[in-house]
């Protein structure tokens, strides 16, 4: 069984529409050992190390495959890609003249689509149950314009030196998916004084 709430969407291209989408409420995340112990249940085996080395043998195959800069399909389960990143933080911008020859690049993630026929097997398998103790959950407007609170950010950064996602969130009362496109959209301005340095969950924010 799944129980589910409803969220409000982040109104990211200013429609003025505010749009619900179902989220799943999750229990907790299966780690390695549980699943291993959940997937010997339906093989029926005591040996879960000959388990572990199959899960260790499939990481280390779609790692190698990826890496040649193969797409990974299997069939039943998903295909497996890989996305690319700039290494350095310079501008994306393409300039006149410009090939960027010298710009080096690394891995970002790892996506990962479910195939058609996952997704059928987890729909027919569940019961979906609305939390009835929860209504619609909205999202907080900020109380700031836009303007106000890259000038609060700047404000933020020259007294504590940088700034990361959740103190963005805190500082203007903003969500981390609205705070979060919002600072990417001021880091890619050049005429606003914020940049990015770090990746991923050590991004931060700085003055240029």
């Amino acid at each position: 069984m799944i129980n589910y709430v409803l969220k409000e969407m982040p109104d990211l291209r200013k429609t003025g529409k505010r749009n619900v989408f179902p989220k799943v409420k999750v229990h907790h995340t299966v780690g390695t050992e549980e699943f291993l112990k959940v997937m010997a249940t339906y093989h029926h085996t005591n040996r879960p190390n000959e388990l572990r080395a199959m899960v260790e043998a499939m990481k280390e195959t779609i790692a190698d495959l990826l890496a040649d800069g193969h797409n990974v399909n299997i069939e039943g389960l998903g295909t497996f890609s890989l996305s690319l990143e700039f290494k350095d933080e310079k501008s994306k911008e393409l300039q006149e003249g410009d090939d960027m020859l010298y710009r080096k690049v690394q891995a970002k993630d790892v996506n990962f689509r479910a195939s058609r026929q996952l997704v059928g097997t987890v729909d027919r398998a569940t019961e979906y149950v609305r939390d009835e103790e929860e209504r619609v959950v909205k999202i907080a407007k900020s109380p700031y314009t836009k303007e106000e609170r890259i000038a609060r950010a700047v404000a933020f950064i020259k007294e504590k030196g940088q700034m990361r996602l959740p103190d963005y969130c805190a500082l203007n009362e903003l969500d981390k998916c609205t705070a979060s496109k919002e600072l990417q959209a001021v880091a890619d301005d050049p005429a606003q004084q914020i940049t990015t340095q770090g990746k991923g969950t050590h991004k931060f924010w700085v003055l240029k």
